[in-house]
């Protein structure tokens, strides 16, 4: 996922601790699923959800036009698509 902001490490700790390991796991959970996360409102859940939507449907995009395995990869981002 793209770098969300300063606290983007705190959040996914938080959100890790949470059982939301994966960004499939962020994009499909409710608002008040991830706001069972410790320090994650409303807003702030609201926010990931649709963020982390945007990512998996970019990286659709960009498996469905691309032959590179390496492309779209997460590594380095707030949450990994593999687990």
């Amino acid at each position: 996922m793209v770098q969300l902001d300063e606290y983007a490490i705190r959040y996914r700790h938080y959100l890790l601790q949470a059982g939301f390991d994966r960004i499939e796991d962020v994009a499909q959970a409710s608002v008040d699923e991830l706001t069972e996360a410790r320090y994650i409102g409303d807003d702030l859940a609201q926010y990931f959800k649709e963020t982390a939507q945007e990512k998996l449907d970019g990286l659709s995009e960009t498996h469905e036009t691309s032959s590179d395995p390496a492309e779209g990869s997460t590594r380095g981002g707030v949450w990994s698509t593999h687990h």
